[in-house]
């Protein structure tokens, strides 16, 4: 089992309510679970606690073997460079980079690849997600939000971790764009020993095959795969 999650709850400092309020589920290797349910339900909070970017403070979870409710500092911080990539909304890529540079440097800080290999590799990685050779070696502040998305997706598989989490990617893109990366995320999560955990608002749903569901609502599970005891 991949992922096992035990009455999850999460209160932010300051918040009226919970961010999430005993939520359990479990996820096998190799599975791919959506995460639905409307702004403020509790998906990004569940994908922060599932890459170790929030601690976990009440409830247990085992990820890749890893109980990240007693992992902290240089544990937390191997766990999310060798287990779990990540996808956000925005991209959040490092300025003054080109987009090859930006997909590199994971190889460069994770894996000790020397730069010329690494940038090779990145760039055979984004020219198979279509990007041009010169879009390739253009800063990344200059390429449009789909070919940033991208650049962010070879970004965060580049050093082939077990686990991707995918936060609304598509939410900031037009639909044709959307329906490239999410086509994107469903090929990488075909490949054996692949694991992607994707939140989207119900609207995309559709486009969705061979996923387990978790609906969440004010933090709490409404639907989904229940923990075994």
């Amino acid at each position: 089992m991949l992922i096992r999650a035990e009455g999850l709850s999460h209160h932010y400092r300051g918040a009226t309510r919970p961010a999430l309020r005993d939520v359990s589920f479990e996820l096998e290797a190799g599975g791919r679970l959506l995460l639905t349910g409307p702004s403020g339900s509790g998906k990004s909070t569940l994908l922060s606690l599932l890459g170790g970017l929030e601690r976990v403070r009440n409830g247990r979870l085992t990820v890749a073997g890893v109980n990240l409710t007693r992992a902290w500092g240089r544990k937390l911080a191997r766990f999310r460079g060798k287990v779990a990539g990540f996808v956000f909304q925005h991209h959040y890529l490092p300025p003054g980079l080109s987009g090859r540079e930006a997909v590199a440097a994971p190889l460069l800080w994770l894996k000790g690849e020397s730069p010329p290999h690494a940038v090779e590799r990145a760039e055979e990685l984004l020219l198979s997600l279509g990007l041009t050779e010169e879009e390739t070696r253009r800063p990344v502040e200059k390429l449009s939000g789909g070919q940033r998305q991208r650049v962010a997706f070879a970004r965060a598989v580049i050093p082939d971790p077990p686990l991707l989490l995918a936060d609304e990617p598509t939410a900031q893109l037009d639909d044709d764009t959307a329906a490239m990366v999410l086509a994107t995320l469903l090929h990488w999560a075909e490949k054996p020993g692949h694991t992607l955990v994707l939140a989207a608002h119900q609207r995309y749903v559709e486009f969705q095959t061979g996923f387990q569901t978790l609906q969440l609502d004010e933090g709490r599970v409404l639907t989904g795969p229940a923990a075994q005891g």
